[in-house]
């Protein structure tokens, strides 16, 4: 039995709010943005990142010539108020599964719940990892801010330095192994 087919958010919202998006899995290097939870809007919209403050994680992808390369999912499929370990638990084996068919090069955590729960690491304050590359499986782990943080603090300039360094690494990637642009 599916795991949705026995979670409450499942059962009450009757769809989800998008498995992700993104590129397809045959485009072999990939980054992969993972959030908390779908906002109300990202659910009517069917995608994820599309509410009103995530939309400068969308912006920034576009703005560095990302997004032919990203795919963007949420650990919870389902819309709810509040994002916890239970739900995420639910959820949690189909985070597994994309990211197994996707194959990312580059795994970016989006916010400090999304860190906590894929690194299981209880950090007090996000400043302490945030654009600090580890790995994470095979791939590149690295945590940034969420765009919520962002746009309360107005601290846009830790977008920059953050997609600075992705897209960075993601450079160094492509030339180390010759992918092209598709």
């Amino acid at each position: 039995m599916n795991t949705c087919e026995t979670c409450y958010l499942s059962i009450r919202n009757q769809r989800t709010a998008g498995r992700g998006v993104g590129c397809t899995p045959a485009c072999t290097p990939t980054i992969l943005f993972i959030g908390d939870c779908p906002s109300i809007l990202d659910y009517k919209n069917q995608k994820p990142f599309t509410g009103r403050n995530s939309k400068i994680l969308t912006e920034f992808i576009e703005t560095y010539k990302l997004a032919s390369w990203s795919h963007v999912t949420n650990i919870i499929q389902c819309v709810c108020s509040d994002p916890n370990e239970h739900y995420a638990e639910r959820c949690y084996p189909n985070l597994i599964k994309t990211i197994h068919n996707i194959k990312p090069v580059i795994i970016v955590a989006v916010g400090s719940f999304a860190y906590k729960f894929l690194k299981e690491d209880n950090v007090r304050n996000m400043k302490q990892v945030v654009n600090k590359p580890t790995l994470f499986n095979s791939s590149i782990f690295i945590p940034i801010y969420s765009p919520s943080y962002i746009h309360k603090t107005k601290s846009y300039d830790e977008y920059t330095k953050s997609f600075e360094l992705i897209s960075n690494i993601f450079a160094d990637l492509c030339k180390k192994y010759r992918w092209i642009k598709p």
